[in-house]
């Protein structure tokens, strides 16, 4: 199949999406799903804008030879410093739920190359049994993400994963997502309190989602995290919110 036949393939088949030749976030504008964003702004844009102005200086005074692109998290190393994007809940883009598919073949392909999985639990009830069946059928080296539910929904999630998990991750910033209305679930904010509560209660690393200041991830340490995300949601989440790009660069002269 050639990129070509993909894109019209993706065109007929999910939801919304335009199959952009770049997913810049233009094509779709502030629908939602599709990269979407929170109205007024296009946070998919900003943050493709962003990443987009960066330019990087090589070095080529090197030996010739051999490139080694492996990186260690946590302990293990991995072929590439790399990590798939948490995916939860499929519906809004197939007009079938083809999440626990999704998932199981995202951690095939990360446990081939070496690399980092991570899922979102989502809002159907098959996403994180069905995840936990991936992990152990690929050997995925997988970071479940949770929804900023209250705590002990979040607790009894990571008590499945607690034997199999890389890491255990929340994410705060997506209580204002738009499925969140149409579900039972009532997410909100955490606060560092919440956070220390949660990280008691797992043994494996623990990372925070969400970060875009300086004073977030110095809480989020203060709350115990051996690790955050820089991430806007897409801005799906928040509205005219900076691109991820930006904070990280204002973030290293701070």
């Amino acid at each position: 199949m050639t990129y070509k036949e993909i894109l019209e393939n993706a065109r007929r088949t999910i939801l919304n999406c335009k199959a952009c030749p770049e997913c810049n976030g233009l094509g779709c504008g502030n629908t939602l799903p599709g990269p979407g964003s929170k109205a007024p702004g296009n946070g998919a844009n900003t943050n493709w804008q962003a990443w987009k102005n960066i330019r990087l200086n090589f070095d080529t005074f090197a030996e010739d030879g051999p490139v080694d692109t492996g990186s260690t998290l946590f302990g293990k190393h991995f072929s590439l410093p790399l990590m798939s994007g948490p995916i939860g809940s499929m519906t809004q883009y197939s007009r079938e739920d083809v999440t626990v598919a999704f998932n199981d073949g995202v951690m095939e392909g990360t446990a081939k190359t070496g690399t980092i999985d991570s899922f979102g639990d989502g809002v159907a009830p098959n996403v994180l049994p069905g995840a936990l069946e991936s992990i152990a059928r690929h050997h995925a080296d997988a970071i479940p993400v949770f929804n900023p539910m209250p705590n002990a929904s979040i607790i009894r999630k990571m008590e499945l994963f607690e034997g199999c998990a890389l890491a255990m991750c929340v994410v705060v910033d997506s209580a204002g997502l738009s499925h969140w209305k149409h579900s039972g679930d009532q997410p909100g904010s955490k606060t560092v309190s919440d956070l220390r509560e949660i990280k008691a209660h797992t043994g494996r690393p623990f990372i925070v989602k969400g970060i875009m200041t300086v004073k977030n991830a110095l809480q989020a340490v203060e709350a115990g995290a051996d690790g955050i995300i820089v991430s806007n949601h897409g801005g799906r989440a928040l509205a005219d919110v900076p691109g991820t790009a930006e904070v990280l660069r204002k973030s290293s002269t701070l």
